[in-house]
């Protein structure tokens, strides 16, 4: 996916909409609370570890360097 200069992949970005829509989920349930700080936690920690992954998949040959 790109915006401008900026590129994410389709896995991460599946991911950022998955965790961002089940922590709105759970302001329809009684016995769960909408939390905006577990949606910034869980956003960063997939943003980081998706940043850490694309050296490793870059040196085993599943990606290119940059985007398509």
């Amino acid at each position: 996916m790109h915006w401008s200069n900026y590129w994410i992949p389709l896995g991460t970005l599946a991911l950022l909409v998955l965790a961002t829509v089940e922590e709105f989920s759970q302001m329809f349930f009684i016995h769960r609370t909408f939390d905006l700080l577990d949606l910034v936690c869980n956003i960063s920690r997939i943003l980081l570890l998706g940043w850490l992954a694309l050296p490793m998949a870059n040196w085993l040959g599943l990606q290119s360097s940059g985007p398509p």
